[in-house]
Parts: structure tokens; sequence; C-alpha cells
């Protein structure tokens, strides 16, 4: 074990919640009784081990503890490097107490031994080896760096009873003799354990554990002598004679080592001798008096207060053995270090060290082969570790003692340092201070204030620091409200009681955790250099000094010189006069500590919290230093008290004047110590000014590798937490006292100690620099302190995405995702410092150590450079900004503005990315306006501020600087919009543009975020301006689009309409028409604003395109009543705006349908490309076998006859909704002109019907003959029916017919004849024809009106049909008629101007009918009278007629003839 010549100084890490323990306690039946448990009182007792160091990473800073009391025992692995799982066990032998200096524990090849006796039996405990555990699990070496990784399996991992049950021996016959006492025991080579027990008589029974299971032999020591022998065989009968009383042989202490091939037992006795056991022969082979080798006269020899104490002593590297005796006397103690030695076949004691030891209660004490330790306590009960060296020419000396600097004991009196603070806040802020009260004492602290519930029963797993708080402030206010008795009372008057009560609480607080901190035992490995204290609730852990420790603790340079102290500061150890410069200065600086007020220490750092300047704190300091005020009731001094005290203010000052006088040079040792105080210049700048180091390479290799895991486990982080605690607490009172100093210096005039120009330099150069130093030092020691909070998990989610916008770094988001769940899952309040070495800061350390350090060396050589690094990475002026990164991705935005806030009248480092952390902060706590300005600030820093260039650019190295700013400004936006802060992203962006260069890509995007969210905000002519000043076309054109979809679902289409779109006419024409013809046109309302724009516009042929458009879309897509009004409100406006132009332009072109627009490549096969070919040329197509589309150029007339069709699809859909005979006829607008023709006289609606057959010139016989149809099928019809009709009557009754008379046939009828006279052509009877067959189909008669209009028309067509239809007899009477009107009788009749004669006009008669009459006729003459008759009569007339027409014929040609005549 090296030398520490700084001194040692304790580290308690935080303990206050104890480790979660899954498994209950374990039972051992070991053969005891209740009453052996009463009657025997045993001292606790303490152990630990620690592995032998094999170069394996998961044995390094490893160790074993045990504690005990009555029959339980605990055992319990810690690692400083890794996380443990299961590594707390507890056993209890029931009934039986364990005898503590017998638990050994001992290191096997495959197993970890733990030997354990007990005053009834022995147990040996087999447990497996990390390197056989780890040899099981290589899997986990491969994830140890991943966030979630949960440790390796500890030795106790899986303990069971059956552990200590499997070997184990009940020793018989205990209950005859006193039971033992003391024990010892060892493991051999050969794995057989070997205990030794002693009782109270001297007699000493030893029992041997074969490596063979089940092996046990039990046997007595034989006495050192034969009488001794001889009372042995008396047995009982002497010892009855004795009463009881102990032999003086009784031993005091044993201990157990092998030696030249046997295992000896060594006691020491009463009577002051060494007594040595062969455990093979059972013989006492020495026995040797300790007096001789101490100075006290064995005549006067009388034992002291304490027992006589023994220890093993093995050298590490010679495993050479000797023993060291602790010997207590009335008059002084002792230490001897002895070593057992054979000579000529005897054994006998070499000396080798006495040393004296101090007036104190021993409590344990170690010894290696250099180093004597002994933890003491004093009469206050106060633990006291002391150390020395020894050799073999160690004189006797009663000096050279050292000294462990321990924490300082809690004050049961605790006072606030203002009265005006509430009592409740400032007594919780001190029993729930970081790592000070635990649990357990809490919780029996609120047991005793609440003795109606016992809280310590509950398990200790379910407590938390929150609930407790609860229970304490509960357990105070009901002891409050108990001692109010009255039932008002004033405010003082219970500020008071509060105070009272919560003074109490306090009180007993500390009195319980005074007594779980009492030591119980001491660990010392000389290989690791692992000194540790063992105490009933926890541990501690001795670390050494630096050199600036050591001069601010001890005050003393303990006769080191300068360059030893110094020995690595390189500036001092090359130069002793100036080291010892330094010394001399601090002790100057020690005795300035000695006379500051206690009341000026509280205030100095109340004032730099509130942001104080500490140059003035400082003087007022000084001023009551000289002004003797350092008690404030110093006014009621007596004269001869002042005078005393002014006689000591003079000596204070020549005190101060002469060691100042002993500095050489007064400037160069304030400079060097400045320069030392300084983390500015350590390994972490230095490696950043190098970039050719690798450390993120660096960095990773330590993490994969597991052996840079040091301190790496949460004990170990907080052993690195604390020692950085302390560090910078004691730094702080360094800079503090260094402040005063200099002070004093300036205002005491030491002419004879300084010089002007060195009271110059105080005042311009080293003065400001111990302020800032104050300052520094005071944020770290608060970032010790100060608790993190642990995120929700609404404002985890949300920093999670920050990251990701940031993109900080790979790793934020497991980064952050696992500080969470360390802040959740941790029952105790991380401090931010040990939270950010658990993280990153941990990593980085340990990488930045590993360059130019070796890690397997003792941990005490690598923790202070450890604790070093993490100091310069929390320092404020850092170079690496890893701490702010650290505390971003933390979420710890409380913490952030503190932080800020007490850097932020006095650093400049960093300051832009401080802004910026601010500014994160305060946007996730929702003050989006303070967050947006410290955003703007920091924007200033992009440039020149390591963590805006290096972490949020670190993927982008190749920006040019000048466009920095904007990308900044753009993460921040993204940031914003994140919160849903848009109107301070439009701060953000409009800022942005005034820095943006002109040429700046990122100015397009700038202004898109400015309109996208003026638009999103509702500021239309904001977005507007936005948009028309963007210089990217095709963003422009986006924002377009985006404006118009906006506008339209806000239904805001006056606005829209209202904007002059310079320079974007064609594109908005665009955008609004695929919008139109994309949406559906259920919801579509593009083509209606697309009309109000064009006529807005005055530009009626585009609005009469969009409105045809719209209305050739509603006839193809939207089959319904609205679907139609919509489409006739289409083509009516259409056609508006075509007769608004002139009508030499009144024409549009027809639309072509989406869907033969696009190229058809039906005949292209599914899998290769329609433009290119299998090589990849382009292919050429021809327009004309592609592209041949017609186009269709529309005038009025045209749109007119889509709309009059429209019209009447729209009548007909409204009259089938009311007529529930008709509504499930298929009315959808896709019918055909023709299709609704046919619908329409279904419907009864002729009128249209016939009004479509005209405009597009369709036959209008179907009408008549539905209409004739109708007429006949109502004339047979029920009256019901025929009433019923006069709806449909009416809608046809134009003003050219008078239908209103008479009943519903014979208006029917009326409506036929008006129909058929209008409709008809002159000369022609295709109408008439139609209606007559239609009639005749029916078997109905033809109305006297048509027969009349049809003989004027066309008579020999309805003698045809009347005969082709059978109507034979009508047919001849219709024959007979047609020839008398031809002979001239009735002519009128038939529409004939002449009749036959030689003058007149030519006439004929359409003799095939009246042949076809005849032959018909006479084939049914002979069965019919009529027909006989007709056939007569038609025989006659025809006869007649024949005669006449040869008359006639005869007169024309005599008419003729005479002028013939004339010409010859």
């Amino acid at each position: 074990m090296r030398d520490f010549p700084l001194g040692l100084r304790e580290v308690i890490p935080d303990q206050t919640v104890p480790e979660k323990s899954a498994r209950e306690l374990m039972t051992i039946n070991s053969g005891g009784t209740a009453s052996t448990l009463q009657e025997i009182t045993l001292a606790d007792g303490s152990g630990g081990f620690t592995y032998v160091d094999d170069g394996r990473p998961w044995t390094k800073n490893r160790f074993v503890t045990w504690r005990t009391w009555q029959d339980q025992i605990e055992l319990k692995e810690s690692s400083l490097d890794w996380v443990l799982q299961g590594p707390r066990v507890k056993y209890r032998f029931q009934d039986t107490p364990i005898l503590s200096g017998g638990v050994t524990v001992h290191e096997t090849f495959h197993s970890v031994v733990i030997l354990i006796p007990t005053v009834s039996s022995v147990h040996k405990l087999i447990f497996p080896h990390p390197n056989r555990i780890m040899k099981q699990n290589e899997h986990l070496l491969q994830h140890h760096r991943n966030p979630g990784f949960e440790g390796i399996p500890s030795i106790f991992a899986e303990a069971t009873p059956n552990v200590a049950k499997e070997h184990s021996h009940v020793i018989q016959n205990t209950g005859t003799t006193p039971m033992p006492h003391l024990a010892a025991s060892h493991l051999t080579q050969n794995d057989e354990a070997i205990f030794a027990l002693a009782n109270s008589v001297g007699h000493i029974l030893v029992v041997k554990f074969s490596n063979v299971k089940g092996m046990v032999t039990v046997n007595p020591l034989k006495s050192g002598s034969y009488l001794g022998r001889l009372w042995g065989n008396l047995g009982g009968m002497l010892t009855s004679h004795r009463s009881g009383s102990e032999v003086s042989e009784s031993v005091v202490s044993l201990a157990v080592h092998p030696l030249y091939n046997d295992v000896y037992i060594f006691g020491l006795c009463k009577d002051h001798k060494i007594r040595m056991w062969s455990s093979s022969s059972l013989d006492c082979v020495m026995v040797e008096d300790v007096l001789a080798y101490s100075a006290t006269d064995p005549n006067q020899v009388q034992q002291g207060s304490q027992t006589h104490f023994m220890r093993k002593v093995v050298d590490v590297t010679s495993r050479r053995f000797a023993l060291a005796l602790f010997l207590s006397f009335a008059h002084h103690s002792q230490f001897c270090i002895i070593r057992p030695q054979m000579v000529d076949g005897q054994f006998q004691l070499d000396h080798l060290a006495t040393i004296h030891a101090p007036e104190l209660d021993l409590v344990d004490f170690q010894v290696s082969s250099s180093h004597l330790w002994a933890l003491w306590t004093n009469q206050e009960g106060e633990p006291v570790l002391k150390y020395t060296t020894f050799s073999s020419k160690t004189s006797d000396t009663t000096t050279g003692w050292n000294n462990v600097v321990f924490e300082n004991d809690l004050d049961p009196d605790f006072a606030s340092l203002s009265p005006n603070v509430d009592p409740r806040q400032a007594h919780l802020s001190q029993l729930f201070y970081p790592g000070r009260f635990s649990i357990q004492t809490l919780a029996k602290t609120v047991s005793i204030y609440r003795r109606s519930l016992d809280i310590t029963s509950i398990p200790e797993d379910q407590w938390t620091m929150e609930r407790l708080r609860e229970e304490v402030c509960q357990a105070v206010e009901i002891e409050i409200q108990n001692q109010v008795t009255e039932y008002e009372i004033s405010d003082e008057e219970y500020v008071e009681i509060a105070h009272s009560a919560w003074n109490r609480f306090y009180s007993c607080a500390v009195q319980y955790h005074q007594a779980g901190v009492k030591p119980m035992g001491l660990i010392c490995d000389p290989g690791s250099g692992l000194i540790t204290i063992i105490k009933k609730v926890g541990i501690s852990f001795i670390r050494p000094l630096d050199a600036l420790e050591h001069l601010v603790l001890s005050g003393e340079s303990n006769g080191l010189r300068g360059p030893e102290i110094f020995s690595e500061t390189p500036m001092l150890c090359e130069d002793p006069a100036l080291a010892q410069d330094v010394i001399h200065l601090m002790k100057a600086i020690t005795l300035v500590d000695s006379w500051i007020p206690p009341r000026y220490i509280d205030e100095f750092a109340f004032s730099l919290s509130r942001l104080g300047s500490p140059d003035q704190t400082a003087k007022r300091i000084v001023q009551a230093i000289l002004n003797h005020q350092e008690h404030e009731d110093s006014a009621s001094m007596d004269d001869d008290e002042q005078n005393l005290q002014i006689q000591s203010q003079i000596n204070f000052t020549q005190e101060l004047s002469t060691r100042l006088q002993q500095v050489g040079d007064v400037a160069k040792a304030l400079e060097v110590l400045l320069a030392i105080l300084e983390l500015d210049r350590g390994i972490v700048a230095h490696r950043a000014e190098h970039p050719d180091y690798d450390e993120d390479a660096n960095r990773s290799r330590s993490q994969s590798d597991p052996t840079k895991r040091v301190f790496a486990s949460p004990l170990g982080i907080c052993v690195l937490a604390e020692s950085l605690k302390q560090m910078a607490r004691t730094r702080f009172e360094l800079t503090r006292n260094l402040i005063v100093l200099q002070q004093l210096m300036l205002e005491c005039g030491m002419s004879d100690s300084i010089s002007v120009n060195t009271a110059e330099k105080i005042h311009s150069t080293f003065l400001p620099r111990s302020v800032v130093m104050a300052h520094s030092y005071h944020v770290l020691v608060w970032l010790t302190e100060t608790v993190a909070t642990e995120p929700q998990p609404s404002s985890l989610e949300q920093g999670l995405r920050q990251m990701a916008v940031l993109r900080i770094s790979d790793h934020s988001n497991s980064n952050t995702q696992a500080i969470a769940e360390l802040t959740r899952s941790s029952k105790r309040h991380l401090p931010l410092s040990e939270l950010f070495l658990r993280g990153v800061g941990g990593v980085r350390a340990r990488a930045l150590l590993t360059s130019d350090s070796d890690l397997t060396a003792a941990w005490h050589s690598v923790l202070m450079p450890l604790v070093n690094i993490s100091a310069q990475l929390l320092w404020p002026r850092c170079v690496v900004p890893l701490f702010q990164e650290f505390l971003l991705t933390a979420c710890q935005h409380m913490q952030i503005q503190e932080y800020v806030r007490l850097l932020s009248t006095w650093c400049d480092w960093h300051c832009h990315s401080r802004q910026f952390l601010l500014g994160s902060a305060l946007l996730n706590m929702g003050e989006a306006e303070k967050a947006a300005d410290w955003m703007i600030q920091a924007a200033e820093g992009v440039h020149s501020d390591s963590f805006l260039v290096d972490l949020l650019f670190s993927s982008d190295s190749d920006i040019q600087p000048e466009r920095l700013s904007v990308l900044y400004y753009l993460k921040v936006i993204e940031l914003f919009e994140q919160f849903g802060y848009y109107d301070f992203v439009i701060e953000l962006a409009k800022t942005a543009i005034d820095v943006s260069d002109p040429e700046d890509p990122n100015r397009t995007t700038l202004c898109y975020i400015l309109f996208n969210h003026h638009l999103k905000l509702g500021h239309n002519d904001e977005a507007y301006d936005a948009m028309i000043v963007n210089p990217d076309q095709s963003r422009r054109k986006d924002s377009l689009r985006q404006f118009v979809v906006t506008l339209f679902e806000r239904r805001q289409l006056r606005r829209l309409a209202s904007y002059p779109y310079i320079d974007m006419f064609e594109d908005l024409e665009h955008i609004i028409e695929s919008r139109a013809r994309s949406v559906d046109l259920g919801v579509n309302n593009y083509y209606d604003f697309l009309y109000s724009f064009h006529v807005m516009k005055e530009n009626y042929r585009k609005a009469a395109v969009v409105m045809y458009e719209c209305g050739m879309r509603l006839g193809t897509e939207m089959f319904n009543l609205e679907g139609l009004k919509r489409q006739a409100q289409a083509y009516l406006a259409c056609l508006n705006c075509l007769k608004l132009v002139h009508p030499d332009n009144a024409w549009i072109v027809k639309p072509i349908p989406h869907s033969k627009r696009e190229r058809p490549t039906n005949h292209f096969h599914p899998a290769t490309s329609p433009k290119h070919s299998h090589d990849g040329e382009e292919i050429q197509f021809a327009s004309s076998s592609l592209y041949d589309l017609k186009i269709d150029v529309l005038e009025i007339t045209d749109i007119e006859r889509e709309f009059e069709l429209v019209c009447a699809r729209l009548k007909l859909v409204s009259k089938n909704a009311k007529d529930p005979i008709t509504a499930s006829l298929p009315t959808g607008p896709g019918l055909s002109a023709q299709e609704t023709v046919s619908l329409l006289v279904n419907a009864h609606l002729y009128e249209d019907a016939i009004h479509i057959s005209k405009i597009f010139d369709l036959e209008r016989a179907p009408i008549v003959e539905g209409l004739a149809s109708r007429c006949v099928t109502l004339a047979r019809a029920k009256a019901t029916e025929r009433d019923a009709a006069w709806d449909w009557l009416s809608e046809n009754n134009q003003a050219s017919a008078d239908l209103r008379s008479g009943s519903a046939v014979e208006a029917a009828w009326k409506l036929l004849q008006n129909i058929l006279l209008r409709l008809e052509v002159k000369g022609q009877s295709s109408l008439f024809k139609a209606v007559v067959k239609r009639i005749f189909t029916h078997g109905a008669t033809l109305p006297a009106w048509l027969i009349h209009e049809y003989k004027e028309r066309n008579p020999s067509e309805l003698i045809r049909l009347y005969h082709v239809h059978g109507y034979l007899e009508n047919a001849a009477n219709m024959a007979l008629e047609l020839i008398s009107a031809v002979l001239g009788v009735g002519k009128e009749y038939f529409g004939l101007k002449e009749c036959l004669n030689a003058n007149g006009a030519p006439v004929w008669l359409p003799y095939d009918i009246l042949d076809q009459l005849l032959l018909e006729l006479q084939e049914y003459s002979s069965e019919d009278v009529v027909y006989k008759k007709l056939l007569s009569d038609l025989t006659q007339k025809l006869d007649g007629y024949f005669v006449t027409v040869q008359r006639v014929n005869d007169d024309m040609m005599a008419m003729k003839m005479p002028s013939s005549t004339q010409l010859y």
C-alpha cells in the first residue's frame, strides 16, 4: 500500500435509501435455544474482504462486507465499477449468537467461501466466484454499454438457506461448559475449513471441515503446561471450586494461519502471553510474553479499560505472515508487530515494531506490511481514523500518526439563516438534503412523534422520499396542534411553537443519524488500496487529498517540502522557492479563515446566490474583522473585553503581516494559486484544442471495453460525485478566504508585506480573477447540491422530439430515455452532478482518463484525476459544453433557468449557448415570449459558440459561415412549431429574413414559413405578401395552392378573389381548375369561385367554360335531384356569360374529360415503360395515332339544347318524386334526349316532350302515339282515374288549347287534337297515321274530328288503315264517300279543291285500295248482306265514276281537238 503524504479524507456516498432486497431473511436452525440468545450477549461485529486483482475487470474494485448482530448476519457485495444484481443476503442462525471475530471470507479458483462460527455451530458457505459467474454469462459483457443494462450477477444472487445448511456442524454438549465467546477461522489450500472456538475459562475447541463432504472433526486444544492440562482433566470440579472465575490463560483474541506445512492457532491471552497451537497435533508449541516488547514494567502491569486485540498481517507480495497486537494498559496503549519464526526447531517471536497509540477508544484496526490503520472514537463518541507507517527498523515512538479528515457531524441545534424563513421549509431542506438522513432514520423519528403508528414496520422498499416527506410534515403538524392549547394565538406565538416542534424533530433525527453512522469496522486492502469504514448503516471510503485540500484542511505542510506537495503541478514541482511561497500564502489564507465570523460565511454564499459581488461581501467581512464585529453584542462588552479584542485584532494583523512577509513574491504566488484554482487549462481543454485526437473513438472504446468501467457503478459514481462535492466546497471556501485576504492587504496597506506594484496587480488582476473563481466554484457547489427533477412523460416526449429537431446527438434519444428512467426509478433524489456523471459526463470523463492514465492502478490513484476531469467538464468556463447538452437532453428545465441565472452577470464563456438553453427551457415551461427573445439573442453567437456550431450543426460540417445564422433560426423555428407557437414563429422568421443574405437558398424556406404560419393564424393579407415575395417560383406556386385550399376551407372566397395575383394569374387558374377536377362535386365549390372570379375580371368566355365543365361533370357524376338542379344552374350561368360576349365570339371549346386526356397505354406490357424502350431510348409517339382527339366547338344554341334537356330531366325527376306510380322510373342525368322524350311521354309531360323533340329534331310520332293510348285508356277508365287525369292535363294545357270545358276524356282528346294539328306538317299525315294505328291497336273507334281531319289530309291512307285493321265496312263507306267527292258531291270534306270535270284540275282515286276492297267484299258478300250491298254500291259507284271519267275524257278531247284543227 502506497504512502499518502498529502493526507486522506472520508467520502460518504449517498446511502439514504436502502437497496432493494427481493429476498426475505433466511433462517437456519443451528441447535440453539431461546435461553442461549438471552444468556449470551456478544458485541456486534463487522468485516470485509476484497478480491485478488487478477486483471479481470469484474473483480476490480469489488469487495464483500458483513455485519453481525446477535444471531443475524448481513452479507453484501459491492462494486465501484459494475452494477450487481442481488448483492445482499441476510441469514439468521436461530437463537445462536454469531462469533463475529471468526467470520472470514476466502477466495478459491471457483468459489468464494465464507466461514461463520456461532456459539453452538460452524458453517461453511460456498458461493460461485465472479470469474465463474461471468464465464457462464459472457453475453452480459456485450450489452454492458446499453442504457438498459441491469448489471452482472452478484455471488449472492442465487443464495438460498441450503447454502448455510449444506456444510454445517452443530457442536454437541456446549451447555456443560461455558459457551464460546471468541472464534477464528481459516480455509487451507486444500479447501479444509478450520475453526477455533474459545470460551472464558481458556478452553479452545478446533473444528475441521474436510474437503470431503460430511467429514468433520472436533477436538479441544491441549493446555500450554502440565498444570494447565491437570486443571483441564479435573474439569468441572476445579471450575466449581474456583467459583467460575476466569483463568489467566483465557484467550482474548484468536487467529488461525498456516505456517511451515501446518496450520497454527494463535491466542493472545489475559496473562499478556501469546500461545501457539498446532491444529494437527493439538499441542501448544509456543508461549511468549508480549511484555518483553513493551516499555512497561512487567511488575506494574495493569489491564486497561479495553481488551487486547490481535490481527493477522500478510504481505500481499511476499505472503509473509506477522501478528499485530493491540495492548491496552492502564496508563497507555500500544501496537506491537511481531512475526513467528522457527529457530532451531522452536518457535519464537521476532519483534518488528512498536507503535504507541493515542488516548482514544479503539474500534478496529488493520495492518499491512507497511501501514497501520486504527479506527477510534474520542470522548464525545466521534469517530477518528489514524494511520502511520512502520518497518522492522522503526523505533518506539509516540508520534507519527496521521489523521484522516472526517466529515463534520450534524449540529442538533439547527438555526436557519434568516428569521423570516418558514421553519417548515427551512427544516425540510435540512432533513431532505441529498445524502444526509436515511429513510430508516426519518422513519424512526416519525415513529417517535406518532407513537400510535409504527411506520418502521413498513418494508423499506415501499418507502419513497415524497411519501416520507408527507409523513414528516404530518407528524410535526400534529405535534404543533397538540401544543396549541388556546383557541386564538398570535402569529409570533405560532411561529415560535412551530420552530420549537421542528427543532425537536430535527434534533431527534440527528440523534438517530449519529447512532446509525457509528463505526463498526475497518477494511484496508493492501493490494487495491481500498480503505473502507463499515458503519451500522452504510459504509464510507477514504480517499487521498490533493495539494490544495491538504493545505486548506491541515493548514500545515506536515514537514513536506513544496515540490513534494505540488508534485503533480508542473509549474511548482520544478521551482521549490515558488512552491514554498504558495505554501506560506496558504498559511496566511488559513489564518484569515479562522478570523471570519460564522455569520459572514453564510452571508458570503447567500450573496453569491443572489448574484452579489464577492469582493463587496469580502469588504464587509474585512470591516467586521477590523472593527471587532465578530459578535453582535460587542457593543455591550466592558472595556476590558473590548481592549482584549482590540489586542487580539492587532495580534491578528501582525501575524498576518508576518506570514505574508514569508512569501517571497506575493504576486507570483497569487498568480500560481489562481492558476491552480482555474480548471480552464486541464485535459478537457487540451483535448478540445487538439482536434487530431479522436475523442469520440476513444469514448466509444471506453464504453465497449469492460476494463474501462472504473467508477461506473451507482456506488462508484456516488463516491465520485461526493468527492467532487468535497473538492468544490473546499475550493469555494479557499476562494472566499483568498478574496478576503486580498481585501485585507488592500485595506490595511501592508507596505512591509506587499509592494505598490503588487497591490496594483491585486486590485486590477488578481482580485477580479478571484471573483470569477468564487462565482465558478459557487456554481460547481450548486451543481453538486441541487437535485435533479423527474421529467413528466409529456415533457419527456416533447424532449425527444426536440432532440430529433436539433439533432444534437446520435444517441440523444436513448440518453434522454435513460436519464428519465434513472430519475424515475431512483428512490432518492440525484444531484445534477451525479446524474451527469451517470450519463454522458461519466463516459466522457473515463474516456479522457483512459487516454493518459493507467486504469489498472489502485483505485485511489485513479479517483482524484477522475474527480478533476469531472470538475473540468462541469466548470462554467469549460471549452467543451457537454454539461449544457446534458441539461437539455435531461429535460431539467427548472435547473437550466437557475444555472443560467447564476452565470448571467459574470461569465462570458458560452453565453450564447446558455441563452439558447434558457430559451429552450422557457419554451418547455410555456413562456414562449421570453423563449423567443432569448433564442434571438443566442443567434449572435452562432458563428463562435462551440455548442451552437459543433453540436447543432455537427452533421453539416461544410456549411458556409454566413449561412449559420439562417440555419440556426430554422432549427429554432422547428422547435416553436412543435409547441404550436405560430405567432413567435412568424417573429423568428422575420428576424431570420432580415439577417439573411438575399442570395441565401434558405431564404425561400423562410418566406414559406412566414407565409404558412400567417395563413394558419388567419393573417390572409400578410400571408399573401409573404407568398408573392418568395423568390422560388415553385415554392410560390405551392404556397398559392395552399393559400387557395385554406381560404376555400374557411369559406373566405371573397377575400380570395380580391387579391391581384401578380404574375400568378395562370397558376391560380390552373390550381383552382385542378382542385375543381379532383375534388368531389358534392363538396366542390371551386367551380363557383372560378366562375365568379372570371366574371369579376370580365373574362366571360372563361367563366362560361368553367360553368359548362361543371355542368358536364354534374351530368356524369351526380345522379340525383340536387345534381340536376346544379347542372341546370351551371348551364344557365354559361349561357348568361356567352350572351354578354360579342356574337362572333360567343362560343367555347368543349372540355375534354380527364380520362380521355391520358395517354392510351393499354397496348403496352404492364412491366414495360410507356415512355422508354428496353434500351432506354425515348419512344416517339405519333400524335395522330395516340392523340387523335376531336375538338368540339359549342355555340349558344348547342348549350341551350343541353340546358333544355337538363330542365326537362329536372321536371321529370320532380314529377316522378311526387307520383308514386312513376317514382321508380329511371330518370338519371345520363339519359339521352330520345330516352328523355320517352320518359316524358310516360310521365304525361307531352308538351315538354314536344319541346325536346323540336330542339333535338326527334320524331314526334312516339309523343302522339303515347297521348292517343292515354286517351283510349282514359276513356275506358273509372271516374276516379278520370278525375286524377286533370293533373297532367293541366300541365299540358297550352295557351292555344282550352281544355277546361267538358270531361277529362274530352279534354284528353282535345289535347290530342291540338297537338296533332300543331305538329303535323302541312300536306303530310304521318302523325295522323300513327295516332290512328295506335287507336286501332287498342280496338277503339276513331273520334269524328280525327276522321274529319284525316279525310281532309289523306283519305286514301285512312281507307287503307281501315282496311288493314279489319274495318272493311268503314273502309267501303269511306271509299264511297271519296268517289262521290271526286265526282263532285262533298268534295270539301276530303280537302279537294276540284271535282272530276273537263275544265278542272286532275283528280285521282286509290285504285289499288279500291280493288282490294272489291275483292274482299266480293269474297264475303255471299255471307253477309251488308257486304253484299256495299259491294253492289261500290261497284255501281265505280261504274258511274268510270262513265264520268269517260265523259270527261271525251270532253277534254273535244276541247282539245278544235284548237288542233285550227293549227292545221
